[in-house]
């Protein structure tokens, strides 16, 4: 029996990695059932939830745009509170960042 083709074969794996990883995220994005659906959510999630980094998400908390709880060491935000958030219209809030200028550092000569 003759040897497969190294790139046939690379290309196979490669293949077979990118639709597992396909379905994995497709998974992920479909939503929850009724009874699965969490009350609150932590920091890192209601950021991945809202699109945004989770320092922002600990911005808004403190400032009290977002509505959250603290449960032991835990910072929780009620799904409620997201989408409260997310529809009101004072959600006008920068999400952007801000640029910095640096001056540029004097280079040697060599």
């Amino acid at each position: 029996m003759p040897s497969a083709d190294p790139y046939t074969v690379l290309a196979d794996a490669l293949r077979a990695v990118a639709e597992d990883l396909v379905a994995r995220v497709v998974a992920a994005m479909q939503p929850m059932n009724e009874g699965d659906a969490a009350v609150m959510v932590s920091v890192a999630e209601a950021a991945r939830r809202l699109g945004i980094s989770a320092s922002k998400v600990k911005q808004l908390v403190a400032s009290g745009e977002v509505r959250s709880v603290k449960v032991g060491d835990r910072r929780l935000i009620p799904v409620s509170a997201l989408a409260a958030f997310a529809e009101s219209e004072d959600s006008d809030v920068d999400l952007g960042r801000t640029l910095v200028a640096h001056p540029i550092k004097h280079l040697r000569s060599p």
